[in-house]
């Protein structure tokens, strides 16, 4: 693969990977140990697959893969933020 294809595709791979752990973040309370955990656990998940395209990590590839990663993260807290107003606000009584 070409150099930028493989760093785009890496890109794209941190964000699905983060997005889940965005989600469940979101609601924990901060520095608590799910905050940690779920901001930590992709960590070594990345490493392998970094490893395995051969990307090493660099001052070019480690801006663009620690914004994939926070993206990802950030990605999944909206879309728990967007779920949970737009389920809050049904009264599931009312389907009963």
């Amino acid at each position: 693969m070409s150099t930028i294809i493989t760093y785009l595709f890496l890109s794209f791979i941190i964000i699905l990977l983060n997005v889940p752990f965005g989600y469940l973040r979101h609601g924990t309370k901060k520095f608590s140990f799910y905050w940690f955990l779920y901001i930590h656990l992709p960590v070594p998940f990345i490493f392998l697959i970094r490893s395995a395209l051969g990307v090493e990590l660099s001052f070019v590839t480690a801006p663009l893969l620690f914004v994939s990663y926070f993206l990802g993260q950030f990605l999944g807290k909206k879309i728990k933020a967007k779920t949970t107003g737009l389920f809050a606000s049904i009264d599931f009584k009312d389907f009963i």
